[in-house]
């Protein structure tokens, strides 16, 4: 009898955590589209908002700014696969006076360059290792300010 209730109690166990990790292993059809994104309401960076649902991660964050200068390194974490958080800035960062300027994708994570006239941003999107059996993405987003080369000694003077 006690070998009974063992083997039945392993037999439920084995179900249960089987059920738990084909949960955790759904795939997605190459067809399917990825999920549209929307802007936070009351986002953190006003011209980068991030997307509704992805929360600062304070200890990998910061900021410096004076007067007509900023600093910004942000990261976020959320539950959306890196191809909708992708077409999300691509979506919204124009939308916000950013000027698209290239996209590059390296060993899983994604980097998007945008500028305006005195500051450049990028935004890098990669795999959250924290998001066990769920397709979370880990976001961040740098502003910094953009030096451009002045002239060139003599050009555009009169000889």
């Amino acid at each position: 009898m006690r070998s009974g209730v063992a083997g039945m109690r392993t037999a439920v166990v084995v179900a249960v955590l089987s059920g738990l990790v084909g949960a955790g292993c759904q795939t997605v059809e190459p067809d399917s589209e990825p999920k549209r994104l929307r802007p936070a309401r009351h986002p953190y960076i006003a011209d980068a908002p991030e997307p509704v649902g992805f929360t600062l991660v304070d200890k990998l964050s910061e900021d410096h700014a004076t007067p007509g200068w900023r600093f910004v390194r942000y990261t976020y974490r959320g539950q959306a696969d890196r191809q909708s958080v992708l077409d999300y800035y691509r979506e919204q960062m124009p939308l916000n006076n950013w000027t698209y300027i290239s996209r590059q994708g390296l060993q899983g994570c994604y980097t998007l360059l945008f500028e305006k006239p005195n500051e450049q941003c990028s935004v890098s999107i990669e795999p959250d290792e924290r998001a066990l059996f769920r397709r979370g993405s880990r976001v961040q987003v740098l502003i910094r300010p953009l030096k451009r080369s002045g002239q060139m000694k003599g050009e555009g003077t009169s000889q």
